[in-house]
């Protein structure tokens, strides 16, 4: 799976740090959609960008290999950021609010 490059979401990601420039941002996002949309590489170029700016290309929306948080996240071990598996549809609206 390359994560490093997105293609087709681009608006979505640019939106989405629109509203983190603006600071409204929500703290809790949650994607939906069928499998092989892109939301995992969609959530995966906007936990980089915000974290590490100077390591993200925006003009060709690319994650540079020197991004100190792609390696964490992709072995899944970043502390801020928490990732479901749906796929066998047992989250609850509860089990989201458990994790504040």
């Amino acid at each position: 799976m390359n994560l490093n490059k997105l293609y087709g979401l681009e608006k979505y990601l640019l939106d989405l740090i629109k509203l983190f420039n603006l600071n409204i941002l929500p703290k809790v996002i949650m994607f939906s959609g069928k499998k092989g949309q892109g939301k995992f590489t969609l959530t995966h170029h906007l936990i980089t960008y915000l974290f590490d700016q100077n390591n993200y290309d925006l003009k060709t929306f690319t994650i540079n290999e020197k991004n100190k948080y792609i390696n964490d996240i992709k072995e899944n071990y970043n502390p801020n950021v928490i990732f479901f598996n749906c796929l066998n549809n047992n989250i609850k609206i509860d089990d989201i609010r458990k994790l504040r």
